[in-house]
């Protein structure tokens, strides 16, 4: 497409790469704003301290990721070196963290031992096999060969996942999903007509026994079935996403793992290819 064609390519690349580096400072930045500041270092921060905090760590995040990317483009780490590299390097919670949120007798030590256990292992083989496959030498270019990338990944993502599954068989948790689920739901409004908090669906009933002599609110009937209603309607709406989605990512790996590579592996395609 000529110079028209690199421009293009220019700006598409330049509103990927932004969008990604967005991205990742603001979540970076709510981690440490709410699970560290606001979890270890200021139980009660106000809404200007928040923001403060969150614009620093943004700030200090900007400065750290390109600092290490342009140590990254002087020693010669590519970004598919990256890719690779991050099966490594994060794989071994892969497994750890889907059994997390699908699987009720997930042990939560377990999943913390698989994950950190996974890490070693992963880095410990990807090191370990460079050193055996290139008699000692261990570089940049000697680590990113495919079966030194491929033994760290196998190692962290199978190590990871053994060690959670086993642990969870050996110790189970039984967890109720029922927290998860109420998350996001209200157990009071206010009534716009008189001011009153009226009670909603939702309420548990442990807090009721609490105070068995405090008065009973005022409960209108029509409110708690149109929230009845929303709620159902909610449910059947997540369920129809979630079967859309396990659908999709079924078909994807069957493409991506199976249609494309296999065909092209017994057609000795890559073979030829290196050939010519």
């Amino acid at each position: 497409m000529g110079q028209s064609g690199a421009v293009a390519m220019l700006i598409l690349l330049f509103l990927a790469v932004t969008s990604a580096c967005s991205a990742e400072q603001i979540a970076v930045s709510s981690l440490l704003t709410y699970d560290v500041y606001g979890t270890y270092i200021n139980k009660t921060p106000t809404e200007q301290q928040i923001l403060r905090t969150s614009q620093l760590c943004i700030f200090g995040y900007s400065i750290f990721m390109g600092a290490i990317a342009t140590a990254f483009y002087y020693i010669g780490v590519s970004m598919g070196y990256l890719y690779e590299l991050m099966g490594t390097m994060i794989g071994s919670a892969v497994v750890p963290i889907a059994l997390c949120i699908t699987w009720k007798r997930t042990n939560g030590t377990g999943a913390v031992v698989g994950a950190i256990t996974g890490f070693g292992a992963g880095v410990a083989g990807w090191i370990g096999i460079t050193s055996s496959l290139n008699n000692g030498v261990i570089d940049v270019e000697t680590t990113f060969g495919d079966y030194e990338m491929l033994t760290g990944n196998l190692l962290a993502i199978g190590v990871g996942g053994i060690i959670t599954v086993g642990w969870s068989l050996a110790q189970p948790a039984d967890f109720d999903w029922d927290l998860t689920r109420a998350i996001n739901s209200v157990h009071s409004h206010i009534n716009e007509n008189d001011g009153e908090i009226v009670e909603e669906v939702g309420r548990e009933k442990d807090e009721k026994e609490a105070s068995p002599n405090a008065p009973v609110p005022v409960v209108d009937s029509e409110d708690i079935e149109l929230h009845a209603s929303a709620y159902a309607a909610e449910q059947q709406a997540l369920q129809k996403m979630f079967r859309f989605a396990s659908w999709s990512a079924i078909t994807l790996t069957l493409i991506l793992l199976v249609a494309i590579p296999l065909p092209l592996f017994f057609s000795s395609h890559g073979e030829s290819s290196l050939a010519l």
